[in-house]
């Protein structure tokens, strides 16, 4: 188990990003995140981030992260109504792994949490399934393309 480390996670404020948090907390990690609501965990330096905004994820994040960076989890998504494209996050987490590599930040890995729907589509999921794949073949094309960086796609 992962203990004494820095941590940024996206989507610590609710569902399995909370979850995360709270446990890796229990293990004397120090949690940053960036999140679409409030975190209301005084453990946690969080930022509110517009993940639809470039301009804004680089803005928070600069705000979150230090030097260092001992893992990342991107974790926010949404399910539930999947119709509208605008809710598709991939792009997001491009941006966090760019600034990432661009400040040198150097973690010992980048977890990208998917599901299995990046393999496999399921009927009226279509944006939804497609952004997972995307996610998935984006963590992939970062691997290949930066083997000084370890990258896992977490579906389940």
């Amino acid at each position: 188990m992962i203990t004494n480390k820095k941590i940024l996670i996206t989507g610590a404020s609710s569902g399995l990003g909370r979850s995360l948090a709270n446990i890796l907390l229990e293990r004397n990690n120090k949690i940053y995140s960036l999140s679409r609501s409030k975190i209301f965990n005084k453990k946690i330096k969080s930022q509110i981030c517009n993940f639809k905004s470039i301009l804004d994820i680089k803005k928070k994040l600069n705000k979150l992260i230090l030097k260092k960076i001992d893992y990342v989890f991107l974790n926010a998504g949404i399910l539930g109504d999947i119709k509208k494209i605008e809710k598709i996050n991939f792009i997001a987490n491009k941006e966090i792994i760019n600034i990432i590599i661009k400040k040198k930040i150097k973690p010992k890995l980048i977890v990208g949490i998917s599901s299995g729907a990046a393999l496999k589509p399921k009927y009226g999921w279509y944006l939804y399934t497609s952004s997972k794949s995307a996610f998935k073949f984006l963590l992939d094309s970062y691997a290949e393309e930066h083997p000084d960086y370890s990258f896992i796609n977490f579906g389940f």
